[in-house]
């Protein structure tokens, strides 16, 4: 890429390496400016002004494949702390955050074993009926789950876009903000993906003076002169690569909460030029699904709508073949049994953090120093559990005690992850064989002076997995690449086996036990559809 300080603003998102489990699905949309860059009516270049295809259906799409990028010195990636206040709090610890998801993709422990992903088996007939406003505003969508921790390394949904609608495999990512995919405006550089390319219509494009294109570009200097012409972004990469986008609108297909389908229309990201590591094939998904707090994010576009409150929930399963299920709304929530923690830096931050205020392994409270134990973030988009460095290694040392003379040794030849331990689990359940080790415990800070102190308990089974050789291995990883001592990442692995919350509603998380393996009676259409 050309360097130039023209560059009016662009978008970041975070994409991992393919080649280390530990990376495998961390993506991170955010908006970044350059402050003192000048306008310039030269900035897309009419050498990339192609048409997609010929007759009625083609649109003109400008293709910006040499946008500059600027030195990461000059970065900007969250314009709104700027502002004074509760958020600027936070400032240090997020960028450190971002710094690390940008970062781990330059190490490496092993690779993840792929694995063959069939086709959705509970497709049906698509409704043509969108649903009334007034149902809209009683609804919930639903989309079950495929993947796993390991060997996968990623959770991803069967969405329906179109008309008709076809089906595409996206990265459920809660630390995203905008949902995108591959497609073919034409594409000039994609990676193989699971299904044929996204094709966009003459009317998808998204114009400057759409909403959604306001609000993306909000406090930056991007491409829209005047509120005219297409709304562009720019995805960098850590390694140097990059993808070029266009927002455009288009159908989703859904599922309700009454057993129906339905229609809307949502806005996401046309990704036509894919460079680094996600133009290498064969991959697993052909885009992501942003699930941040951000305004510009699936759930929040569906609430704008009227068709769902700012809820959603994930139910991530423990089982071996992985799975569960995903629903956007508030309907299919438990009326009981929830414990809440209040969500902070809102709403500057868009992701979903809450603060520390102790951590058990057992009964016994880890005393890291007067630091304390600062922030912890739920994040879909990373596979495993990554902890401040004098928390980490403290738990790795009571673990590694409790497993001490109980039949389990370690394997230093074991790459999967740092801690992996050789144990024969052929006539035991992996219950069974850790029973020695103790449950970790988070406790979050209340909402209030007298409100109880909310905590999140994780079973043996909420940080270890058993890996392709029979090892046990310690899903725990040390969070020193974050450069920040008050950064904890609560990943895929400990979530699994709970319903977890998200309300941006009343800004806050919830968690409770649950069954993920079924999927909610209102998960399949009824026959009439």
């Amino acid at each position: 890429m050309a360097a130039d300080g023209n560059l009016k603003g662009f978008v970041i998102i975070r994409l991992p390496s393919p080649d280390d489990p530990l990376q495998k699905k961390t993506f991170e949309g955010a908006i970044a400016y350059h402050e003192n860059a000048d306008d310039n009516p030269d900035f897309h270049n009419d050498e990339f002004h192609q048409d997609r295809i010929d007759g009625d259906d083609a649109f003109p799409l400008q293709r910006d494949d040499d946008i500059p990028s600027l030195p990461l010195s000059q970065r900007r990636r969250f314009p709104f702390f700027k502002a004074k206040g509760i958020a600027s709090v936070f400032f240090v610890t997020m960028v450190a955050y971002f710094l690390w998801r940008n970062a781990i993709q330059t190490s490496g422990l092993s690779k993840i074993i792929t694995r063959d992903v069939q086709r959705s088996a509970w497709s049906g007939t698509i409704a043509e009926a969108s649903p009334s406003p007034d149902s809209r505003e009683k609804s919930t969508t639903i989309f079950p789950l495929r993947g796993n921790v390991y060997p996968d390394g990623l959770y991803y949904v069967v969405a329906r876009l179109g008309n008709p609608a076809r089906e595409y495999f996206l990265d459920m990512d809660t630390g995203s903000d905008l949902t995108w995919l591959q497609c073919d405006a034409p594409c000039s550089n994609c990676a193989k993906g699971p299904h044929p390319l996204y094709i966009p219509r003459k009317g998808n494009l998204v114009d400057c003076s759409h909403a959604t294109c306001t609000s993306v570009q909000a406090g930056t200097k991007f491409a829209c002169d005047n509120g005219v012409g297409q709304c562009d972004y720019e995805v960098m990469y850590a390694d140097g690569g990059y993808s070029l986008g266009v927002l455009v609108e288009d159908q989703m297909t859904m599922i309700l909460s009454n057993r129906s389908w339905g229609h809307t229309k949502a806005v996401i990201g046309c990704a036509y030029n894919q460079q680094g590591s996600l133009a290498k094939s064969p991959t697993s998904t052909d885009g992501v699904l942003g699930l941040s707090s951000s305004i510009v994010s699936l759930p929040s576009q569906l609430a704008q709508q009227g068709i769902i409150k700012n809820i959603f929930a994930h139910c991530i399963s423990g089982d071996v073949g992985g799975g569960g299920y995903l629903f956007l709304g508030d309907k299919l929530l438990p009326s009981h049994g929830i414990t809440w923690a209040p969500l902070v830096g809102k709403p500057a931050a868009k992701n979903y953090m809450v603060t520390v205020q102790d951590v058990y392994y057992g009964d016994y409270s880890i005393q890291t120093g007067s630091r304390g134990f600062g922030t912890v973030i739920f994040d879909s988009g990373s596979s495993y559990t990554y902890l401040t460095p004098s928390l980490y290694a403290k738990l790795t040392f009571a673990i590694q005690n409790s497993l001490a003379g109980n039949g389990f040794q370690r394997d230093m030849t074991d790459k999967t992850l740092p801690f992996c331990w050789k144990y024969d689990i052929t006539n035991s359940k992996l219950k069974d064989a850790v029973q020695n080790l103790k449950p970790l415990v988070f406790e979050f800070k209340s909402s209030g002076w007298f409100s109880k102190a909310s905590k999140m308990h994780l079973s043996p089974e909420g940080y270890l997995i058993v890996n392709s050789k029979g090892n046990v291995c310690l899903g725990l990883l040390d969070g020193k690449v974050l450069d920040s001592d008050g950064l904890n990442i609560i990943g895929d692995i400990s979530m699994r086996g709970n319903l977890v919350i998200y309300d941006n509603e009343n800004s806050r998380i919830g968690w409770m036990k649950m069954d993920c393996r079924k999927l909610p009676t209102a998960a399949v259409p009824s026959p009439s559809t």
